[in-house]
């Protein structure tokens, strides 16, 4: 299976970044792109290309070798996701298709048929410096630590081990770059779903009880992922 080199596509995929608009970052990424379907290829080259230029970004879409952030589109050759974290275990792995493997070997993972937009947003996250790219594989957080890839979290204390699942993953991380610092609900909504006008702050608080449930002693009083202003914060120490 090959990496794509950008193609100009009569197709026109549409891109909704207006939560980003007046933001101008120059930020030095690129990425590879990788799939079986030259079509599926193409058309996110092509998107992406367009994303980057409306909102000032100095991004760099290969058309060989791994990149900082590998998108890989099904179908694809099956070695190339560990392929590309042998040769930069911080790489950013995407996967985009039908059926995900249980591998632990993708930071995000979506199922076609989505939005093409809601992908060009988690990667413009990522490149602002709001998802969990570059991060460390081992996230040190109060009596804990989240493990990357595989999604685990493991107890200092020698306590039962949790499986996070993606969403629970991506929601600790954003909080885990903020340092301690408050997130409100909605930037959560905004950074962890996408821009879903369709997604309700019941989803979120979910997703938080569920978490509670794994993360704390007593869930009813929560130490580590607490509650603050209009928000969460995430605790390190």
């Amino acid at each position: 299976m090959l990496c794509y080199k950008e193609q100009q596509l009569r197709r026109r995929a549409p891109v909704n970044l207006c939560r980003l608009s007046g933001k101008k970052r120059h930020m030095q990424k690129n990425i590879a792109i990788y799939s079986a379907d030259t079509n599926k290829a193409a058309l996110y080259s092509e998107a992406l290309t367009r994303a980057f230029q409306q909102i000032d970004q100095s991004v760099e879409i290969l058309s060989e070798g791994f990149a900082d952030i590998n998108i890989f589109i099904a179908p694809f050759e099956a070695a190339l996701p560990s392929q590309s974290l042998a040769q930069n275990p911080l790489a950013f792995q995407i996967y985009i298709g039908a059926q995900p493997d249980a591998d632990g070997l993708f930071d995000y993972k979506f199922l076609s048929p989505l939005r093409l937009g809601r992908v060009i947003d988690r990667i413009v996250a990522l490149l602002e410096g709001r998802a969990m790219g570059q991060l460390p594989r081992r996230l040190k957080i109060k009596g804990a630590e989240i493990c990357l890839p595989e999604n685990d979290l493991r107890f200092n204390d020698g306590g039962e081990e949790q499986e996070l699942t993606d969403t629970e993953v991506q929601i600790l991380c954003y909080l885990y770059v903020a340092a301690q610092q408050p997130i409100s609900r909605q930037d959560l909504l905004d950074n962890v779903w996408g821009y879903h006008k369709d997604v309700e702050t019941h989803t979120l608080e979910t997703h938080i009880y569920r978490l509670r449930q794994k993360l704390e002693r007593d869930p009813a009083a929560p130490e580590i992922l607490v509650t603050a202003a209009d928000g969460y914060v995430l605790k390190l120490t």
